[in-house]
């Protein structure tokens, strides 16, 4: 009887070690690796890799510490050649971030690519609904799926980070041309804060395409028409991640108001060219 208690205990114990360390990756598992030794790249430095993270850490921490009792994490991963990021919870169910260092060393990856890839991230835990299912079980963990990790980025972590409109005007003369020109006509000459997000919205949807070349090249020009008859739980395409960064800037009436757990209407928008794309989520 004494054995059957402790293997109760340690099944107990397993399962909820599960469920707390259960991890969420911003892009498929893949086999691309960019070493820390590889100089070719002309990626993020390990500097820069702890400061953009700092800078997310600082924009959240009080929230995150108000509204969940909680400390935001983040694990240093540079040394790791994946090129991928993941968000999981410690055992007390504080957040916790890993960007992996290969990929802040894609060659398509920008600083403000890398910010957003760290916004998706928190969006896992913070993006509210919809979530993700529970293994193969119809239960709904604790982590928003991954268009909605991807809609919270944009339209509630990089404007408050993003938000001295001074130096979005200043770091976005420093595009390319030919993109700055496409990002201005989706988001209007004046829109500082749409155009840099864009940008860096565009960069990191390449690297997804990177990871998917047999789908469709993202283009700030194209929308996705696609529509999906079931929610998708898995990684959209990368012109329909690009979509939903997008929308997600323009849901502007509502940045400060974060999303809910369970009411997948607070907080986000309906408007066209601001409400989830219909390419991955289905109301």
């Amino acid at each position: 009887m004494k054995n059957m208690k402790i293997k109760y205990f340690f099944l107990i114990l397993v399962l909820f070690a599960n469920n707390a360390f259960s991890a969420e990756s911003c892009f498929p598992e893949n086999h691309l690796r960019f070493s820390p030794y590889d100089k070719s790249t002309n990626g993020i430095s390990h500097y820069s890799y702890q400061e953009l993270q700092n800078q997310v850490l600082k924009a959240f921490e009080k929230t995150i510490k108000e509204k969940y009792r909680k400390v935001l994490i983040f694990e240093d991963s540079w040394d790791n050649d994946k090129v991928n990021a993941y968000s999981t919870r410690d055992l007390n169910n504080n957040p916790v971030i890993k960007i992996m260092g290969g990929m802040a060393r894609h060659p398509e990856l920008s600083k403000d690519g890398f910010l957003l890839i760290v916004c998706h991230e928190l969006g896992h835990y913070m993006g509210g609904a919809p979530k993700a299912l529970r293994g193969n079980s119809e239960k709904l963990s604790w982590s928003s799926i991954e268009g909605q990790s991807d809609y919270f980025a944009t339209s509630k972590c990089l404007p408050r980070i993003f938000k001295n409109h001074i130096e979005n005007r200043e770091i976005i003369k420093s595009a390319p041309s030919k993109n700055l020109r496409k990002a201005q006509a989706r988001c209007g000459l004046e829109d500082a804060l749409c155009i840099r997000v864009a940008m860096a919205a565009l960069s990191v949807s390449k690297v997804f395409h990177s990871l998917r070349e047999f789908e469709t090249y993202p283009d700030l020009e194209k929308i996705d028409q696609s529509v999906a008859y079931v929610m998708e739980y898995g990684h959209p395409s990368p012109q329909c991640r690009l979509d939903t960064f997008l929308n997600g800037i323009n849901c502007k009436d509502k940045h400060q108001i974060m999303f809910d757990n369970k009411n997948p209407t607070i907080g986000s928008c309906v408007t066209k060219n601001a409400e989830r794309p219909r390419c991955w989520y289905r109301p």
